[in-house]
């Protein structure tokens, strides 16, 4: 996976994770939001927004993991400790010549449903 691969991957994931924020902004005091993203040989992507207020944080993450001959990818809402709450996403792309295009789709499609799922998921478990 190439950089500008990882940049077209990581474009909409931040837009969700800030749309996220501006939603939690305005329901819940003090919510503060951390976020990004990185690769390394386990994972050719992970994201993740972490949200805390009042001494309790959630965490939205989106991970693609090499496997043999396919790429696994999948995106939750989870805990701070790991304990899923949501799975958002589960997929698996074959690792052909249009893996790059397939990885931007479903980057897509994670932010997407983070935009419309997530939200009020977030808030029960910070407020």
């Amino acid at each position: 996976m190439t950089d500008a691969t990882r940049s077209k991957i990581w474009s909409p994931l931040e837009g969700a994770f800030a749309d996220v924020y501006q939603t939690l902004h305005s329901l819940v005091p003090g919510v503060k939001m951390q976020c990004g993203h990185h690769w390394n040989e386990a994972f050719a992507f992970w994201a993740y927004a972490e949200f805390s207020a009042g001494g309790r944080t959630v965490v939205i993450s989106f991970s693609v993991q090499a496997n043999g001959d396919h790429f696994d990818i999948w995106g939750d809402v989870a805990k701070e400790d790991g304990y899923v709450l949501r799975e958002v996403m589960r997929a698996t792309i074959n690792g052909t010549s249009d893996g790059d295009d397939q990885f931007i789709d479903k980057s897509g499609e994670f932010a997407r449903r983070c935009k419309r799922e997530t939200s009020a998921l977030i808030v029960k478990e910070l407020m």
